[in-house]
């Protein structure tokens, strides 16, 4: 497999079984710190969404590079990266919800500075962020890591191959993707799922939902350019 073949012609790729028990293990223990993270969500007693972990939870970054995810991300990229963003995710019966098509636009930068091609800006729970263009999006590479088994009937994420090509779409274009391009994205527990951020991509709820827990993380081999910095870990 050329993985920086598949993701740059469908945008997606599988790295199957790159995570061991072991491996799982670990990254989990420390997303479930004594302090929680300022971006939990919870319902029904249970976290379904965490936001903000690369920065508030000590030693996740580090713990990244050592169960391979960097190495991974690097394969995709050709270059050494680092990781802008983290967010967790467990998609169950008492958070069982659905993800219209979309595209993955706004990324977290350290602050505001005037740059051209960069808009939206917004602070969601004390974080900037902002839309790059097309471009800078384009040198992106998000991983999903897949703590449980995720086949369709529990929720698993929909791509539509080659989609990212087209640059950023306006929402008219989204919708009118059809439910036939897309293609369901099964996964077991320890493969991780590369895919560019312009990836149209959705899901849909669980039909016989359980747990099903993802790490997705953003990583990029430099910085936008001029003054702005994304956020990274530390």
């Amino acid at each position: 497999m050329n993985l920086q073949h598949d993701i740059d012609d469908r945008g997606f790729a599988f790295r199957r079984q790159a995570l061991d028990a072991g491996q799982l293990d670990k990254l989990f223990v420390i997303l479930c710190p004594a302090t929680e993270p300022s971006g939990i969500r919870r319902r029904a007693g249970g976290t379904y969404a965490a936001r903000n972990v690369l920065w508030e939870i000590p030693g996740l970054a580090a713990a990244l590079t050592s169960v391979g995810l960097d190495a991974i991300a690097a394969q995709a990229l050709g270059k050494p990266p680092f990781p802008i963003n983290a967010t967790y995710f467990d998609k169950n019966a008492d958070a069982n919800w659905k993800v219209p098509p979309h595209q993955d636009l706004m990324m977290p930068v350290e602050r505001q500075v005037a740059e051209a091609g960069f808009c939206g800006w917004s602070t969601k729970l004390g974080v900037l962020y902002v839309e790059p263009s097309a471009e800078i999006l384009s040198s992106l590479i998000a991983l999903r890591v897949h703590f449980d088994p995720a086949p369709a009937s529990n929720g698993a994420l929909a791509v539509a191959p080659g989609s990212h090509r087209r640059g950023k779409l306006r929402d008219a274009e989204v919708v009118a993707i059809a439910p036939s391009e897309f293609t369901t994205c099964d996964a077991a527990a320890g493969d991780v799922l590369l895919m560019r951020p312009l990836l149209v991509h959705r899901s849909a709820p669980a039909q016989s939902p359980s747990h099903r827990r993802i790490l997705h993380v953003v990583y990029a081999t430099e910085h936008p350019g001029g003054e702005l910095r994304w956020k990274c870990a530390g």
